[in-house]
């Protein structure tokens, strides 16, 4: 795997602020689909925040 160098100055324009920045995250986490790490079930509901999904059946927030 090839290595690509970037710079903070990089890393800002792609992340300009820190909704950007979480987006991405929440996207990259369930790229294939929502699985709860305790009870592994794949049924979510909003957490407490707009970057948290919390488990329908055993109610775990990630």
């Amino acid at each position: 795997m090839e290595r690509k160098d970037f710079t903070l100055f990089d890393l800002m324009k792609r992340f300009p602020n820190e909704h950007s920045c979480m987006v991405h995250l929440f996207n990259q986490k369930w790229t294939l689909g929502y699985h709860c790490i305790k009870c592994l079930s794949i049924e979510s509901k909003q957490g407490k925040t707009s970057y948290n999904k919390r488990c329908k059946s055993c109610g775990y927030e990630e």
